[in-house]
C-alpha cells in the first residue's frame, strides 16, 4: 500500500535525526543508500534506483542555488515524462508552523540528468534552532504503465544566514552578527574598535560566555567582547590572559600570587603543588612568612612553600 509523502517524509526524518547537519561547502553527497524507494520489490528499488544528488551547495538565506543530479529516468517511463521536485523540512518538526518551507519544482532531461533553481528561503535562527536544523528534500515520480512510480532522497543541511546588505552589526531574530567588506557573515575572532569578538563558526551569531577555540578557553562578556584580567562567573573567579586564554596554575598579578586550578577556578586555602604545600587567603592571594592559620602560626617560605607549624 502507497504512503502519502508526508507520512514517507516524517519516516525520513526520523531516520536521519542522528546525522550531522554540518555540511561543507560543495560536500559529496551521501551515497544512494540514504535515499528512501516508494516501491521496492526483494530489497531491489524498482522507481528510479539511480536517483541522486551531485552534491551540496553552500546554503545562504535569501541567496539563490541550482542543485543537480542524475538517475531520473528509468525503463517503460510513460512518454519519457518526469516531475522533479521537493523543499526544506524540520530535522525534528514540534509542530508549531508550516512543516515544509521553499518547496520548489525543476525538470529532468532525457538522460536522467536534473536540476533544479531556487531562493534559499529565510529561516529564523529560533526555528533552526527549535527544529535542530534542517532536511533539504527530492523527489522524482511518474507513470509506468499504470503504475506511479516515485522515489525520495533526503539530505541533512546548515542555512547560513543571509548576507548583509551593509556591512558591520546586524541583527537576525535575538543574535547579532558581524558582516565583511564583502557582504559575507563573519566566521571567529575579529576585531572591532578595541574589542575582540568571537562569531560562531557555524551559525555566524556573536558569542558571549565561555568560548573554547583552539585549546584554550576565553570569556565574552554581554557585549560580546573578549575578556582579560579577573572574570567573576557561577561563584567563582578566573583570571584571562592579555590574549584572552583563562589561566591555570600560577598567576602573578598586582604584587601577589593565585593558584588557578584546572577548571580555571581561583584557588583559597591550602593547595599541593609539586610536592609542596601552599595557602592562599580569602581573596587568593599567597602568603609568605608567618601566617596564622587554622588557630596555628605557620611559617612560609618567601616562594610561598610551607616550612612548619609554630
Amino acid at each position: 500500500m502507497r504512503r502519502s509523502p508526508v507520512v514517507a517524509l516524517l519516516g525520513m526524518v526520523l531516520a536521519f535525526s542522528s546525522l550531522a547537519l554540518d555540511s561543507p561547502a560543495h560536500a559529496a553527497a551521501p551515497p544512494i543508500d540514504t535515499s528512501y524507494c516508494r516501491h521496492e520489490e526483494q530489497d531491489q528499488c524498482l522507481d528510479f534506483p539511480d536517483f541522486a544528488l551531485d552534491d551540496l551547495p553552500e546554503l545562504t538565506v535569501g541567496e539563490v542555488v541550482t542543485f543537480t543530479g542524475s538517475g531520473a529516468s528509468m525503463p517503460g517511463l510513460s512518454g519519457g515524462e518526469t516531475n522533479i521536485g521537493g523543499g526544506f523540512y524540520p530535522l525534528h518538526y514540534d509542530g508549531d508552523g508550516p512543516p515544509f518551507s521553499g518547496r520548489f519544482v525543476g525538470h529532468a532531461r532525457e538522460d536522467g540528468t536534473w536540476r533544479v533553481t531556487m531562493t534559499i528561503p529565510g529561516f529564523s535562527q529560533e526555528d533552526l534552532d527549535r527544529w535542530s536544523g534542517v532536511v533539504v528534500w527530492f523527489y522524482v515520480d511518474g507513470m509506468t504503465g499504470d503504475t506511479w512510480r516515485r522515489h525520495e532522497i533526503i539530505y541533512p543541511v546548515t542555512i547560513k544566514p543571509a548576507r548583509a546588505s551593509t556591512t558591520g552589526w546586524y541583527q537576525v531574530g535575538s543574535s547579532w552578527h558581524w558582516a565583511d567588506d564583502d557582504g559575507a557573515p563573519h566566521q571567529g575572532w575579529r576585531r572591532i574598535g578595541d574589542s575582540w569578538y568571537f562569531f560562531d563558526k557555524a551559525t555566524t551569531a556573536m558569542a558571549t560566555g565561555w568560548v573554547a577555540d583552539g585549546g584554550s578557553w576565553y570569556y565574552l562578556t554581554g557585549s560580546g567582547a573578549m575578556a582579560t584580567g579577573w572574570v567573576a562567573d557561577g561563584g567563582s573567579w578566573y583570571y584571562l590572559t592579555g590574549s584572552g586564554a583563562m589561566a591555570t596554575g600560577w598567576v602573578a598579578d598586582g604584587g601577589s600570587w593565585y593558584y588557578l586550578t584546572g577548571s580555571g577556578a581561583m584557588a583559597t586555602g591550602w593547595v599541593r603543588d609539586g610536592g609542596s604545600w601552599y595557602y592562599l587567603t580569602g581573596s587568593g592571594a599567597m602568603v609568605t612568612g608567618w601566617v596564622r592559620v587554622d588557630g596555628h602560626w605557620s611559617l612560609f617560605a618567601p616562594n610561598g612553600v610551607w616550612q612548619y607549624d609554630g
